[in-house]
């Protein structure tokens, strides 16, 4: 909604379904892919934790269009 892909993950003895699992997987090699640096990233994770905090409309269009910085300063394929 907010435009921050994560993977579904099983946590171990997780008693839900691997197809319904308890946890997320954050990884980096997406963002370091992109270019972010430290102060970037630590960014990031400040949306996701506001999202998971305040999951509220206002706050999901908030966060978007932060994200939507965060995209257009590191896009996936650079233009020459």
């Amino acid at each position: 909604e907010v435009g921050i892909t994560t993977n579904r993950n099983a946590i171990p003895y997780d008693k839900r379904s691997p197809f319904n699992p308890s946890g997320i997987r954050l990884g980096t090699p997406s963002i370091t892919t992109r270019g972010f640096n430290e102060v970037d990233s630590s960014f990031l994770v400040e949306l996701i934790l506001k999202i998971i905090k305040n999951p509220t409309k206002k706050n999901k269009l908030e966060i978007k269009k932060e994200v939507a910085k965060l995209i257009k300063k590191y896009p996936i394929y650079k233009t020459m």
